[in-house]
């Protein structure tokens, strides 16, 4: 039997009658939703309810009494509203973490680049505080104690990601936390240690001559077809079409996380994007390195792989590619010490680029970017170092100009006054340094994308004062696509 109060109702349920002694006791506690909340809180239920219920009558009493102040004081909310505060106040980052992680739409290689950052830079720190309480000045501790590496700008990232995403509303849920507490204005990308190695014919031909006979081809592939070292290793018979000199690209080797053993392992897995599905022809010089491979090192079932390590059918991971194939060979060249298989990528972009005149579109597929952007940003990286050499050279040769000049003022001072106002007419706007002379020199000469990268390669000052030494559109350009 219910029993009623001014405020609610205390009733023990059939339910728990017909499967519990009457020794064993529990009350259903519940109370009419305040009809003057009903238009504040529209989805809100006809009934409030105990969470759990009571296992006393005074429990119960006492909690019709709290939540009739409630109402009277005009805080009250309903009940499943502060339940569910509760439970967001008490969420702790690993928990949510790991959540965001394991339910993001993203590649598996992707995830598992998120759970190794979570592992080693964020759940140490962080693992064990409530999201709630994650605020900038401790986001600001943490980040200012790191080194400033490539992996730690990617955790900052990360950890962006996920507070960015508990204080936003999900549904009917109310986020987490009122702002992202990821705010920090000095975070930037740290600037790449590698340098892009290109090589000459005669540097990957030397290269190729110390790698083992069944991994040659791999490494032309790389040099001249510019695919990923993972497409490359996950290359199988059907993918090889000699009738008609295509080379098709499906697959790439990805790196994922194991649900069962949490360990990293290597499968087939998908290429990076749409665009990196891609047919390419096989140049006529290469054919019969593809046929001595298929006849000679490859399986005959159609998804027999192309490299394998001797004895076995398997593919070889690119880790082991890397070091027991790649890495041996180029440490015995000169020149290409730092030589990394995703140079080869580079080296294609620009011999296709410079040597053969090739479009941005067709080089772009060929390498399979999303996008013609992507293409050009490659290129301009492989070729800054470059470009960079061409601005010297002609910064030397208006040096000697004017060295030239300044030897013959005295025999002959007119024609070398009016030489150097020729000369000056070319320099910045403000400052005649060697420093703001040098900058501009060298800057004024290239493309901005090429600009850009040279200015990021600066020192601060140094960068402040080519930047000053440029003229005044040239320098507001400048400035704004350095920002962006």
């Amino acid at each position: 039997m219910a029993r009623k109060s001014a405020f609610g109702q205390i009733k023990t349920p059939s339910w728990w009658k017909k499967k519990h002694k009457p020794s064993e006791h529990y009350y259903e506690v519940s109370y009419l939703t305040p009809i003057d909340e009903l238009d504040k809180w529209p989805n809100s239920a006809q009934r409030q309810y105990k969470p759990k219920g009571a296992r006393t009558k005074q429990e119960a009493q006492d909690w019709l009494l709290s939540e009739e102040k409630l109402v009277h004081s005009g805080e009250w909310t309903p009940v499943k509203e502060r339940e569910a505060r509760r439970e967001r106040n008490s969420v702790l980052f690993s928990e949510y973490a790991i959540d965001f992680v394991k339910n993001k739409k993203i590649k598996e290689s992707t995830r598992n680049k998120y759970f190794e950052s979570l592992e080693n830079h964020l759940l140490p720190f962080f693992g064990d505080m409530r999201i709630k309480s994650i605020t900038f000045n401790i986001v600001k501790d943490w980040y200012d104690e790191q080194p400033k590496n490539v992996a730690i700008f990617n955790a900052y990232g990360l950890l962006s990601q996920i507070l960015g995403n508990a204080s936003k509303r999900h549904g009917e849920n109310e986020p987490i936390i009122k702002e992202n507490p990821c705010c920090l204005e000095d975070v930037s990308r740290p600037k790449k240690k590698h340098s892009t190695v290109i090589p000459s014919q005669e540097q990957l031909g030397e290269l190729v001559s110390h790698v083992e006979e069944r991994f040659k081809l791999a490494e032309h592939i790389i040099g001249f077809l510019g695919l990923r070292i993972g497409e490359v290793l996950a290359l199988q018979r059907r993918d090889i079409d000699l009738k008609n000199n295509i080379l098709h690209v499906r697959r790439s080797l990805i790196e994922v996380r194991d649900e069962e053993t949490q360990k990293v392992k290597t499968i087939v897995g998908d290429t990076k994007s749409e665009t990196s599905h891609r047919d390419l022809y096989i140049p006529d010089a290469a054919k019969p390195m593809f046929e001595k491979q298929l006849k000679k090192y490859t399986s005959k079932e159609a998804d027999a792989f192309i490299f394998t390590t001797e004895g076995h059918t398997n593919f070889i991971k690119p880790s082991n590619f890397r070091d027991r194939v790649h890495n041996k060979a180029r440490k015995q060249v000169e020149g290409l010490e730092e030589y990394w298989p995703h140079d080869g990528r580079h080296a294609t972009c620009v011999y296709m680029r410079d040597s053969d005149n090739t479009s941005l579109n067709v080089v772009s597929k060929q390498l399979g970017h999303s996008n013609t952007q992507v293409t050009d940003n490659v290129y301009t990286d492989a070729t800054v170092s470059e470009e960079r050499a061409k601005a010297t050279r002609k910064v030397s040769e208006r040096m000697a100009r004017v060295i030239e000049i300044s030897e013959h003022e005295k025999t002959d001072s007119s024609k070398s006054l009016e030489s150097m106002e020729s000369v000056e007419s070319t320099k910045p706007n403000s400052n005649d340094n060697e420093a703001a002379s040098f900058s501009y020199a060298f800057l004024i000469s290239m493309k901005m994308d090429a600009r850009i990268q040279a200015l990021k390669g600066m020192e601060e000052k140094q960068q402040e004062q080519a930047l000053k030494s440029l003229p005044d559109g040239m320098r507001e350009e400048t400035i704004k696509a350095l920002q962006a």
